[in-house]
């Protein structure tokens, strides 16, 4: 697992209570990639400082772009068109240059650059955007590849392409951009959004992203999102075998559910924030998903290892009633686990009962459970629970 995060695009800056509820993962819900967005003149429309802070709380950043400038396009307009075709290598520089934009101005490099954000959607004048059909991502890719190997950085960002709006056109992206060896060799992440649901994995030459989820129903902070939430991180990382996970916004600008808390900017919490941190915050960087076997009606279940240290975390996505089970870890005898519950409770502070909470008194569920003879057998509410085993 690469991590779990969201964006920034178009927030204002982060205070140091914000950051640690989105990025620590000892006090908040532990994300550890935060996305930017690269404005057309290669600055940013995100904030400087936020990636400062999630650095500080070991995070990756990485950046998109919404649009190049309008007289590279072919509308000469920003909310429509494509790039020219004699604007592929000045964008691809200006493109580059945020790359050094965020060194200078945050002090560490990059983690990696998107070519553009849903190169397959057209926005129809609502905000931003840029169309490439699957030969023009591939030949832009291959562009934007010597635009960065020219900065000559020390550490210089990988590739992310095509973060397509469709699951169904990323293989079709990913098919162009293998048949040119210079594209091919400059992606180091493809990448696609949730928004027309997972289609099953096809082998890639590099990591597979999920690079933004969200829903546009009135907002829902309540564990009915949240469970939606666990369905779609579950059904990702097993169906499309990602090794990372993004929702779209950080806090909600709109009256609904973009943001993983917030409706209008007001910072409100929400059960789905919590729910995200049942993953973000116990599986780590490094970390891999490891098998599982059997299944209850109503429950999804991964489970994941630190391969360095033994360490595992099961998460249990529980969509229906509260119910008793047996699991079996191998390996796994003589130790606790530590549970960690996001339940249908009074929405609060994280911590607070119910609310990404180490056991949970109103849902009967202990803080530590033992495991004997390589079992476990734990109470599961309705709602999510992560059990979170160190190796001994």
């Amino acid at each position: 697992m690469d991590g779990f995060g969201a964006s920034d695009a178009w927030h204002g800056a982060l205070t140091t209570a914000q950051a640690d509820l989105y990025f620590s993962p000892t006090s908040g819900i532990g994300l550890s990639l935060l996305r930017m967005g690269i404005g057309p003149d290669g600055g940013t429309f995100s904030n400087w400082n936020n990636a400062k802070l999630a650095i500080a709380r070991g995070a990756q950043v990485w950046a998109a772009p919404w649009s190049p400038p309008a007289n590279l396009k072919t509308t000469a307009d920003l909310n429509s068109g494509s790039l020219r075709a004699d604007g592929y290598g000045t964008w691809a520089t200006t493109l580059a240059s945020f790359a050094s934009n965020f060194n200078a101005n945050v002090g560490t490099p990059l983690y990696a650059i998107s070519a553009q954000n849903e190169p397959d959607f057209d926005t129809k004048g609502a905000y931003d955007m840029c169309l490439f059909s699957f030969p023009q991502m591939a030949s832009f890719v291959d562009q934007l590849g010597r635009a960065i190997a020219a900065l000559n950085l020390p550490s210089p960002p990988k590739i992310i392409a095509p973060e397509a709006a469709s699951w169904g056109n990323l293989w079709n992206y990913s098919a162009a951009i293998d048949a040119d060896p210079v594209a091919h060799a400059s992606v180091g992440i493809f990448a696609s959004h949730q928004y027309g649901g997972v289609s099953s994995y096809r082998p890639l030459a590099a990591p597979l992203w999920e690079t933004e989820q969200s829903s546009f129903e009135a907002f829902d902070p309540s564990i009915v999102h949240a469970l939606k939430v666990g369905a779609w991180i579950h059904e990702a990382i097993t169906s499309g075998n990602v090794s990372a996970w993004h929702y779209w916004w950080l806090n909600g600008l709109n009256d609904d559910n973009e943001g993983l808390i917030g409706r209008k900017g007001d910072f409100q919490l929400t059960k789905r924030l919590f729910a995200l941190g049942n993953y973000a915050r116990f599986v780590r960087p490094s970390w891999v998903r490891i098998g599982v076997d059997g299944g209850v009606a109503g429950t999804l279940v991964t489970a994941f290892k630190n391969p360095a240290s033994g360490d595992f975390a099961i998460v249990v996505v529980n969509s229906g009633s509260a119910t008793m089970r047996t699991f079996s870890i191998t390996g796994a005898n003589g130790n606790t686990v530590s549970t960690y519950v996001t339940a249908d409770t009074a929405l609060g502070a994280i911590g607070t009962d119910g609310n990404l909470s180490l056991g949970s008194s109103s849902q009967q569920v202990p803080a530590s459970i033992a495991i004997a003879h390589g079992q476990l057998t734990a109470p599961l509410p309705h709602g999510i629970v992560t059990f979170v085993g160190i190796a001994r």
